[in-house]
């Protein structure tokens, strides 16, 4: 069930991935065109490269709410993120990201850990 607050920014539609972590990410087609462009650029026959393109496009779902707000999302993708049931939904900036309450934590961990760092920022160029 996509929370309500959200359901406007995927009315065109969602594409779920699943490239980083153990979650899924959910995309408004928009959002992940614009990434799609950006991956599409990287150099074809450089090894990483072509590795994250592999992963971000065969992992890849256009999918659509339904008219109760809710989306079926495939097995692979819960599998990826190991989701067997409560799942927490988490804002990123252009898109959501579904985690398992388990790994969340353990994420927001390394995020505490992270912000920690004096010079985080700087490093980042911010």
């Amino acid at each position: 069930m996509m929370p309500a607050r959200f359901r406007a920014s995927f009315a065109e539609g969602l594409v779920l991935t699943a490239i980083k972590d153990n979650c899924v990410l959910v995309y408004p087609v928009a959002a992940f065109e614009k990434l799609a462009d950006r991956v599409r650029s990287l150099p074809q026959f450089q090894r990483e490269s072509s590795m994250l393109q592999a992963l971000m496009f065969s992992n890849a779902e256009n999918v659509s709410l339904d008219g109760q707000g809710r989306v079926l999302i495939p097995e692979r993708l819960l599998a990826h993120a190991a989701i067997t049931g409560p799942t927490l939904v988490v804002g990123a900036y252009d898109h959501l990201e579904l985690w398992t309450p388990e790994a969340w934590q353990a994420r927001t961990a390394e995020l505490s850990a992270l912000a920690k760092q004096e010079d985080v920022w700087s490093r980042l160029g911010i």
